[in-house]
């Protein structure tokens, strides 16, 4: 039998996208229920939305012609969000570049969000209460949507810490289809999916925060740029995975909010103690902590492997959605 359309029987997302523009636009709409199943009541539905559209069939029947009418194709457009680094607006930076870059092919929705150097921790609390938000808007206005999260540095660790903390393991899992960071603090150690699809060097150390992802899905592109590159190391993203690192993490905590300097694991005052306990291995640590972030401020211009990525490698992958 030739496929003519989406009928009663069949199930899909395109079915609860068209719920979702019936129920939204349509007072016949409003009384159905959200479900990819094609039931009965959505083929009365359907014959009423032909019936008042000139040109359509008028059984019921979702072919191209009812879809593209209802507005289904757009809505089954996914979403790509969007979070800036620190100090930039929401529509500054690599991520608003890569979403004009595939405008397209996505609709694009910017996170506007402090973006604060201090106490940054707050900062990125606000940009994982906006990114929620915004969402769970779009969920409720698309039922279907499908979402693409892309974020740099303070926004990678938005983006990141949306993704461990509240998507992982949920309903909503499935419903992203895609990452992009770039000069993410919270990068899993050894792990640069962007950076094997580029054909980069992968960094051999983490990023630079304390809580950072576990398990990178597949569809997770970090780019980072590491001591291992031709562009060099990324402190923020390539942070060495001994203790050296946990120097450089104690002072990444303190950025986040200043009590850290005292309390937790990896704080400044924990590596002082540790420093007084076991003095050559801890001070030689220190030493390289640093060398490091000298050497990383010391470019010209300063930080200069953490503002020099190149986006047409994450504009490829997102094409291939």
């Amino acid at each position: 039998m030739a496929w003519i359309g989406w009928q009663e029987g069949m199930e899909g997302l395109p079915v609860l996208a068209a719920i979702g523009e019936l129920r939204a636009k349509f007072t016949y709409g409003k009384s159905l229920t959200l479900t990819q199943k094609f039931t009965p009541e959505l083929t009365e539905a359907l014959k009423t939305f032909q019936r008042n559209k000139a040109g359509l069939r008028t059984d019921g029947v979702m072919d191209y012609e009812t879809q593209k009418a209802l507005g289904v194709l757009e809505a089954l457009k996914p979403w790509l969000f969007t979070v800036a680094g620190t100090g930039a607006g929401w529509d500054a930076g690599y991520p608003a570049d890569l979403a004009r870059a595939v405008l397209g092919l996505f609709r694009w929705q910017g996170v506007n969000y402090p973006a604060a150097a201090f106490p940054m921790g707050t900062s990125v609390d606000a940009g994982i209460a906006e990114l929620l938000r915004l969402m769970k808007l779009r969920l409720e206005r698309y039922p279907a949507a499908m979402f693409v999260l892309a974020g740099y540095s303070q926004g990678a660790i938005v983006t990141s810490m949306v993704w461990k903390r509240y998507i992982k393991g949920t309903d909503l899992e499935d419903r992203i289809i895609g990452a992009v960071t770039y000069g993410n603090p919270c990068r899993e150690v050894g792990v640069a999916n962007g950076n094997r699809s580029a054909g980069w060097p992968i960094p051999t150390g983490r990023g630079i925060g304390d809580d950072r992802i576990i398990d990178t899905p597949v569809w997770w592109y970090d780019y980072a740029h590491g001591a291992n590159t031709p562009w060099g190391r990324d402190i923020y993203t390539d942070t060495p995975d001994d203790k050296t690192g946990e120097m450089m993490t104690a002072v990444y905590r303190v950025v986040q909010e200043l009590k850290n300097a005292f309390i937790g694991a990896d704080s400044l005052l924990e590596q002082v103690g540790q420093i007084i306990r076991n003095p050559p291995v801890e001070i030689f640590a220190a030493f390289r902590a640093i060398i490091y972030g000298g050497q990383f401020v010391a470019q010209s211009p300063p930080t200069l492997p953490h503002i020099n990525y190149d986006i047409e490698p994450a504009v490829a992958y997102l094409r291939s959605l």
